[in-house]
């Protein structure tokens, strides 16, 4: 089977899972990080099986809209004991398991597998500011999605011009910003900054290493100009 045919195969087997899910976390996403992934494992020359890429990177956000906190944990358990003529292709489903379980940035643990690595990686998306504070500022705008400063509030970071993570945000607030704007700098300072939680394993530096630190200088200076912020939410 082709590959194009398979990917549509593995699509239509997950389709279910993605129905009425906000766009962030919905098939144009899942799709978008698959073929990253495919495009990362031939640009890096890794030779993985492009049958296990698929079904890891199409599968990864399951449950994403109904366990968002634990979907990875969900997702992985689903895969191990799911079913189907998709599987007949791939080269080990406890791997693509593993993959979908570790694929998220907050993820702290060593890889099992250089699969889910390049899943990981993959799931970061390209080093692209003006796609990633759109998706940001998409999530922000859904009552229905919770950050990690909605649970466990804002982090103790200080930004280059020596003004606390928490300091500038209530700053924001008092300069009547809206909420999800001062919500889409905090996250983006939090997780995409070179100081981030975001996790950009070695794999995703080999592949983008020259973007990723463009986009991190970027960050820095957004992060004393939030007014940069603007432009890249209204374009």
């Amino acid at each position: 089977m082709e590959i194009k045919e398979y990917k549509q195969l593995v699509i239509k087997h997950f389709q279910k899972f993605y129905e009425n899910v906000d766009l962030a976390h919905g098939l144009p996403h899942v799709k978008a990080v698959t073929n990253l992934a495919l495009d990362i494992n031939k640009r890096c020359n890794l030779n993985l099986s492009e049958h296990d890429i698929i079904v890891a990177g199409i599968s990864h956000d399951i449950f994403s809209y109904t366990h968002r906190d634990e979907h990875h944990t969900k997702a992985k358990e689903y895969i191990l004991q799911d079913s189907g003529d998709i599987y007949k292709y791939v080269t080990d489903k406890e791997l693509i398991a593993c993959a979908v379980g570790e694929h998220r940035g907050s993820y702290k643990g060593e890889f099992s597998s250089l699969l889910s690595e390049v899943i990981s990686a993959a799931d970061r998306g390209l080093p692209n500011l003006n796609s990633i504070i759109k998706r940001i500022h998409q999530c922000a705008c859904d009552p229905s999605l919770i950050f990690t400063i909605d649970k466990t509030g804002i982090p103790a970071m200080l930004l280059p011009n020596d003004i606390t993570l928490v300091d500038m945000h209530n700053k924001l607030i008092e300069d009547r910003f809206s909420k999800e704007f001062a919500k889409t700098y905090v996250h983006l300072y939090e997780k995409y900054s070179i100081s981030g939680y975001g996790r950009y394993n070695q794999v995703y530096k080999q592949a983008f290493s020259d973007e990723l630190c463009n986009m991190w200088i970027e960050i820095e200076k957004i992060a004393m100009y939030p007014q940069k912020l603007l432009k890249y939410i209204k374009e």
